[in-house]
């Protein structure tokens, strides 16, 4: 987990909730990005993940306050 909190060791099946930290100054939550596609809905800063039967890395991203992404 980088950039919110829920990290850290679960058994496959596990359903977890995540929360993206505070944007930094200027910036807003833009997605969840993951190696394992089990987040409930990236867009939202607090969802779940449904923990995989692998190890994954999930990472809160930001984007400037007022830009659009495509």
């Amino acid at each position: 987990m980088t950039g919110g909190t829920g990290g850290g060791a679960y058994l496959p099946g596990t359903v977890i909730n995540i929360v993206a930290n505070a944007a930094p100054s200027g910036y807003v939550f833009d997605k969840w990005v993951e190696q394992s596609d089990h987040v409930a809905n990236n867009n939202l800063s607090s969802t779940t993940i449904n923990m995989p039967f692998f190890a994954t890395k999930v990472i809160a991203t930001y984007k400037a306050q007022g830009v659009d992404t495509w």
